[in-house]
């Protein structure tokens, strides 16, 4: 078991918390037996997997599927695993993932991350977006990194499931789409607008107006408004709604 964090692969894994060596190494940290559970299932190359004794029953399963895949695996202290991870609550299990290559262009919805800076509200629209159907997801400059670790752990496994891209502007983001929807707070609600076909969802902190339309989520009483992650989640369930309803 590995109980020191100074054990040359731990470093070698922490290393990965910053954005240079990932794209170095062409490869990310994965937390929480969540997201493991989807990249195994989508069959997405995990190098590493480190859990705690407590995983090695509760994700007993798990850990064997991904060794099975071709991961190494390593036993760690909580504490080891508590320096790998940013969050709160340490997670029992970490991997350590290959970046994916960005997807060709393909018909269907693509959310575009137009400079949205929060990483947690990235992480969300992510998993948003894998569950609501949309096939890509494209950040555009100034948005958080796709692959830190705030994101990546929000997200929950949308990393193996969406197309994932960046690109240097919003119009490079949105070429084929048959309508270009931008998130505002003023405009008509997502549901008095056909979504079908394969609309780009533009959605950032400081919308623009050069799109082919624009929806806003009703505010509720007093002009309350639901946060960024859960308007855009909004968006996208009502065209995977329109699009099922044919």
């Amino acid at each position: 078991m590995i109980s020191s964090t100074n054990n040359p692969t731990i470093v070698r894994t922490r290393r990965l918390r910053k954005r240079a060596e990932r794209e170095k190494r062409r490869a990310f940290i994965v937390e929480g037996h969540r997201a493991l559970r989807v990249a195994v299932e989508r069959g997405h190359p995990l190098q590493l997997v480190l859990h705690t004794p407590a995983a090695a029953e509760r994700h007993r399963q798990l850990i064997i599927d991904a060794g099975d895949a071709g991961a190494k695996i390593l036993e760690a202290t909580p504490a080891v695993l508590g320096a790998l991870s940013s969050a709160a609550n340490t997670p029992d299990l970490i991997a350590v993932a290959r970046l994916p290559e960005p997807p060709a262009a393909q018909p269907g919805p693509v959310l575009v991350l137009a400079g949205v800076r929060d990483p947690a509200t990235v992480g969300s629209l992510l998993a948003s977006a894998a569950a609501a159907g949309v096939a890509r997801a494209v950040a555009v400059r100034g948005t958080a990194d796709l692959f830190a670790s705030t994101p990546v752990r929000t997200a929950a496994g949308a990393h193996f499931v969406l197309g994932l891209a960046e690109a240097a502007s919003v119009e490079e983001s949105v070429s084929g789409a048959t309508l270009v929807v931008t998130l505002t707070d003023e405009g008509p609600a997502p549901w008095t607008l056909d979504l079908r076909g394969s609309p780009a969802f533009v959605i950032c902190d400081e919308p623009g107006s050069d799109y082919d339309a624009r929806v806003a989520v009703p505010a509720g009483e007093g002009g309350a408004r639901a946060p960024l992650a859960v308007r855009g989640a909004v968006v996208m369930f009502e065209a995977k709604r329109q699009r099922e309803a044919g």
